[in-house]
This record gives C-alpha cells, sequence and structure tokens, in this order.
C-alpha cells in the first residue's frame, strides 16, 4: 500500500500542535512522520519542521517556537 499523506491546513494562534495518535489501534493510519510546513501561501510553502514518530501512543506536542524565522 505505501505510504499515505494527508494534509491539514490551519492559521495557529499558539506556537504548538498537538496530535493524538494511537498506533495499536490503526498502525497504517498512524504516522510514522509528520513534516509542518509554514509560508503565505500554497505557492511558497517552505518545510519548518519535521518529526519521525515511532509507534506513538497518546498526545504528541509539536512546539514551533523557534522554528522559522521572521
Amino acid at each position: 500500500m505505501g505510504a499515505q499523506s494527508s494534509k491539514l491546513s490551519m492559521l495557529p494562534v499558539n506556537k504548538l500542535i498537538v496530535l493524538y495518535v494511537v498506533f495499536k489501534l490503526d498502525e497504517s493510519y498512524t504516522p510514522s512522520k509528520v513534516s509542518i510546513l509554514a509560508g503565505d501561501g500554497f505557492h511558497n510553502l517552505k518545510e519548518i519542521k519535521t518529526v519521525e514518530l515511532v509507534k506513538p501512543t497518546g498526545w504528541v506536542y509539536l512546539s514551533l517556537s523557534g522554528a522559522y524565522p521572521r
């Protein structure tokens, strides 16, 4: 089947993204890698953070503080 990607567009107020994942319940849909991209629009997105997840269970906190230049 291979890796599947998901996309989420948002305007975060806080510089924190929180995901709740349970590998054991659905390992085929649980992400193994999360990439955060930021920009003014789809035409100029740049990767600002990448996190590898190994069989995650519970809340995953992704802090964006200091992750991108102003």
